[in-house]
Formats: structure tokens, sequence, C-alpha cells
């Protein structure tokens, strides 16, 4: 595997340094015009990595995909994939020129420039050698330029149902009920809506009021299915197994009205979870991917109060992009609103 700035950084140390942000007081502004905030608060916030050069050559996005960086005021946090986050102390000079910025660990420099123009970072870093002078990696094989775009995607947590999820825009919450197997369960429903991709995101929450397993949970997974796919207006729906134990899960597609449906379900503990994301085809596997990997389930313990194995505490439901002891501190989330159009049948 190539290695990377962080990664090059990181192979001389384990433990991640800090380093406290230059920080200098914003200047005063007696016109009309609001002045821009110093860039030692613009770029607080989550960075989503939309380009990488290296060679003076653009890198396939399968070498930056799900990659993020996240600015705090004296550290910047890495996600890199499904990779542990790595994290860094920074150090920037925005009056020098071009500005520069420095990230390190245990007194090991990567030196780098930097240009910030609103929603959109650029950020040129050397491994190991002299600092860049100008936006570009041609002629060096030390250096790697990073795109990035300001995330509209957040965290948003349940204290009660002990959940976390990222998810894109605001998330809204509503509070209905569903027909599973001839009985009327409590249904909580959030959604967020991409306007740019044209993309829906939900996540489902059943309670089931008991638990589940072998070909009870099975039939419980069929019928969601169904509902999604007759909800979706198509004729048919492909699913697969997923291997994900303790827990029952499936992975389902369904296309139908001009749009396509992806989806997760997954029983854990006495409670049914739907991930899906609904839009055009095209980047959909991808949105999906991230929208299933940030899902963050409760311990079981915290589901219910039965003994066993079972009751054990929870896990990712993949290989973990932001560990949880580094996450942003999550949304909480808003009071549900309650329908009134009725239940879900199936």
């Amino acid at each position: 595997m190539r290695r990377t700035v962080v990664t090059w950084l990181a192979w001389h140390v384990s433990v991640a340094g800090m380093l406290t942000l230059a920080g200098q007081p914003p200047g005063q502004n007696s016109g009309q015009t609001p002045a821009p905030p110093p860039d030692e608060q613009a770029i607080l916030g989550v960075w989503d990595v939309v380009g990488l050069e290296t060679g003076g050559r653009p890198d396939l996005d399968k070498s930056y995909r799900f990659s993020s960086f996240i600015f705090t005021s004296d550290k910047v946090i890495l996600r890199e994939g499904f990779n542990p986050p790595l994290e860094f102390g920074y150090v920037l000079n925005p009056k020098s020129s071009p500005k520069t910025i420095d990230l390190s660990i245990r007194g090991h420099t990567a030196y780098g420039i930097y240009k910030l123009d609103g929603d959109e970072l650029v950020v040129c870093l050397s491994m190991g050698g002299s600092r860049p002078q100008a936006f570009t990696t041609r002629g060096r094989n030390d250096a790697e330029m990073f795109t990035l775009r300001r995330s509209i995607w957040s965290w948003h947590s349940d204290p009660t149902a002990a959940f976390s999820i990222e998810m894109p825009g605001q998330v809204r919450i509503h509070a209905s009920e569903i027909v599973i197997q001839n009985k009327t369960l409590p249904l909580l429903r959030y959604t967020s809506r991409w306007h740019k991709e044209q993309t829906v995101f939900e996540l489902w929450m059943v309670s089931l009021g008991q638990r589940l397993a072998g070909k009870a949970a099975e039939t419980v997974l069929d019928e969601m299915q169904d509902h999604l796919r007759r909800h979706a207006g198509a004729s048919a729906a492909e699913d697969s197994r997923l291997k994900l134990p303790p827990w029952q899960a499936r992975e389902v597609s369904i296309v139908g009205r001009g749009e396509q449906t992806l989806a997760r379900f997954y029983i854990i503990g006495d409670r049914l979870f739907v991930l899906q994301v609904r839009g055009p085809a095209a980047n959909l596997r991808s949105h999906a991917v991230r929208f299933w990997a940030a899902f963050r389930p409760p311990p079981e313990k915290k589901m219910d109060k039965k003994k066993g194995p079972a009751a054990k505490g929870g896990m990712p439901l993949l290989p973990p992009a932001l560990l949880p002891e580094t996450l942003p501190p999550p949304r909480p989330a808003q009071p549900p609103s309650h329908g009134t159009s009725g239940s879900h049948g199936l």
C-alpha cells in the first residue's frame, strides 16, 4: 500500500502529538460587509477529501474514498477509509505567502502550504522533504496535494435509544406505527435529504417487543423487505444475507419509480433497524456504504435487561471509519413529531 504523508508521520510514532494553534485576534471592520473569519476559525470543522494528487497526477478516488479531515482548535483528526483515525497537532501561518500548515507528531513534522476559499480547502504537504512552494506535486516524489470540501454530514444521536448515526443535512424524526406479523409496533423514522444529490437517507427503528432469532427473525426481515418493495412500486427485490453475528442482517436492492433503494436490515436485541438510501443509481452505492459504516448501534444491555451472552456490549456494524472515542459530540435528537396519517401496514 502506498505510504501517504499521514502514514509517514504515523510510521515514526503511535501516539498523536499536539501543538497549540497559533491564533490571531480578529481585526476590526468599519465597513458594512462583515470581515471574513480568520483562517484559524474558518478551517474548523469536517472536510471531505474530494481529490488527491501525487507525482503531478490525480489519484483514483478509491485511494481517498470515505476520507476526511476534522479540524479542531488544537488538532486535526484524519479519517482514512475504514482505518482507525489518526490525530496530529497542527500550526497555521496565514500571514506567509503561500500560507503554511505543519502537521506534527512527537517532533516529526510534515511541512505544507494551504489555500482556503469558503468551503474549499487545498493542502499540499511534503513527506520528509522541504516545504512545497507551489500547489503542485509535479517533479516531486515526496509530496501530496489534498483537495477538501466542507462536509455537510454531521453526527446525530438518540439518548433514549443509545445509538448514533452520521447523516447529511437536517434530520427530521417522525413517530408512527407499523404492522408486523399482525402486531402494531412503534416506529421511529429519522430522515434527511441531500438535495444536491437528490438522495434521501432514512433510519427506521422498530421496537419488536421481544428478542427474535432464527426463522422468526427471518420472517420479520421478509415482511420488511416486502414493505419496502411495495413502497417503491417494484415487482421484485434482490437480497443477500449478511454474516454479522450475533445479529441477523440482510442487504436489499430495489429498483422502482425511477429511483433505486439500497437498504440494510439489522435485528439487534429486541429492535429492528432499517438503514435505507433512495435516489438516482449514480453514486448511490458509495452514499449507502458511508451511511451504513457510520451507524453505531446501542449496546444490547441498554436495550433490555435480559442476562446472557447477547447482553454484552455492542460493536460497530462495519470496521469503524471513526472510533467512538474520537467522534465529534453527537447532536442531540429533537423530540419526534407524531404522525396523524395512521400506521404503516405490511
